[in-house]
């Protein structure tokens, strides 16, 4: 049992925390906790001191990367977090979620898997990304049927998407930014596609990025529809 105890120590310590879910996870977990408590009785506090220990205790396990697998808050996640939004925002944030937030990222991740078609579009994000960040994955994708070129950074603590898919049929982009929980939506239409900048940075520095590359943006997807 012990020896058990140890590996499955060795391979927690070992796994990679998705960048960013560490304040997230906080921050919920205090606004639950402070809700439970201030609603309890004497003798319902002696109950909630267990479910606090058992709470941090997942705190651990989610930080860890298990939770999502054990548990599928991946999708419960997006579900509460997305309520309310257009569905066609829900495509370019449900991507981001999946495929950037809970990632696990190995030490050297693709950064040129978007085909030649996209190549492009990988120095055009770099041109473009604040001081601190750097690339942590570009990639071509499948999420919930849909293809998606991926291009994800970051600066350690905070990510952010370059989210483009195929426009399908009656697909349109509502006006203005979008927000969900911490996370920042700008969008735009090009052609038969549908972009995406999405990040946890303040809305109107998210929408300043997007803006500033979208005419290279347009020009890479515009050379692939000719």
């Amino acid at each position: 049992m012990g020896d058990l105890r140890q590996r499955l120590k060795t391979a927690v310590d070992a796994t990679p925390v998705p960048a960013g879910l560490q304040m997230r996870v906080q921050s919920r977990l205090a606004l639950q906790l402070k809700s439970q408590l201030e609603s309890k009785t004497p003798r319902g506090l002696f109950f909630a001191v267990p479910a606090i220990a058992a709470c941090a205790l997942l705190v651990t396990v989610y930080l860890k990367g298990y939770l999502p697998v054990a548990f599928g808050q991946q999708a419960s996640y997006f579900a509460s977090v997305s309520a309310g939004l257009p569905n066609v925002i829900k495509v370019g944030l449900g991507d981001h979620i999946h495929c950037a937030v809970f990632r696990k990222y190995p030490k050297t991740p693709p950064v040129n898997a978007v085909g030649s078609e996209y190549a492009d579009l990988v120095p055009v994000v770099k041109s473009h990304i604040p001081p601190g960040y750097t690339m942590k994955l570009a990639h071509e994708c499948h999420y919930l049927g849909r293809r998606f070129i991926h291009i994800v950074v970051g600066n350690g603590q905070y990510l952010a998407s370059l989210v483009i898919t195929a426009k399908r049929e009656n697909e349109g982009l509502p006006p203005g930014e979008a927000t969900a929980a911490r996370f920042r939506i700008s969008a735009f239409e090009s052609g038969n596609y549908l972009v995406y900048f999405i990040s946890d940075m303040p809305a109107a520095r998210n929408a300043e990025l997007l803006a500033a590359m979208a005419t290279q943006v347009k020009a890479v997807l515009k050379a692939t529809e000719s």
